[in-house]
């Protein structure tokens, strides 16, 4: 039987909505293990996944719970599901804060294209809430130094920023994006799965389905009342 660990990691604190999502979701074929108190996110998710190669050597999937969504076991299963498939990266369907567009960039730099069909959609970078398959960390292990050796937790800096060159300027890459083009240089494709989707959490709920709605209030500056 296929296992794998929702990765949480927590600055300060968590949503209540975040955690009972996770509740629900955990049980014989899902872990968790969370990273406490480190403010830098990119370190935080560098420690969590090297740890997880070593603690938790049966897994082949691991999946990044960001503090502030809503999913269900459902989605959950559908993402992972994928990333097995693929063998790579797999995301679920979802919004920015402001409902202005997905979280995902299509492989020319735009945003991804939806064909109306069910079947994964490939794309260049994407966050929120993602699959990520074991052979990749083991992969880029091998190519990463590994860091703080002398201290308690040395690790990989999977998720290190970067920058890359695209459309005629240099574009920063946060720790999501810089993760997806990391593997990806390294032959691992990262997917969106465009039969499931998650909320995302700020007053109000942030679904693909009302982000046009939201996205309209924004732009009336009325967004930060919900």
């Amino acid at each position: 039987m296929s296992s794998g660990t929702f990765m949480l990691c927590v600055h300060r604190d968590v949503s209540i909505t975040t955690m009972s999502s996770l509740f629900r979701a955990v049980g014989p074929e899902w872990g968790i293990m969370v990273e406490f108190g480190d403010a830098l996110v990119s370190r935080a998710r560098s420690r969590l996944c090297t740890r997880w190669l070593d603690e938790r050597p049966n897994d082949d999937v691991c999946m990044m719970v960001d503090d502030d969504i809503k999913f269900s076991r459902e989605t959950a299963d559908a993402v992972a599901a994928v990333c097995r498939e693929k063998r790579g990266i797999a995301a679920a369907l979802m919004s920015t804060r402001d409902g202005t567009h997905l979280t995902a960039v299509s492989l020319d730099g735009g945003a991804p294209k939806d064909e109306g069909g069910d079947e994964p959609i490939e794309v260049r970078w994407i966050t929120g809430f993602v699959a990520y398959h074991r052979d990749i960390f083991e992969h880029l292990s091998k190519e990463l130094p590994l860091l703080h050796r002398k201290e308690g937790q040395p690790f990989y800096p999977f998720f290190m920023p970067g920058i890359i060159e695209m459309n005629g300027q240099q574009i920063y890459m946060g720790e999501d994006y810089a993760f997806a083009e990391r593997a990806r240089t390294a032959g691992f494709k990262s997917w969106l799965v465009p039969t499931v989707s998650v909320g995302h959490i700020t007053r109000a709920l942030v679904t693909p389905d009302n982000m046009g709605i939201i996205a309209a209030l924004a732009a009336e500056g009325k967004a930060g009342n919900l």
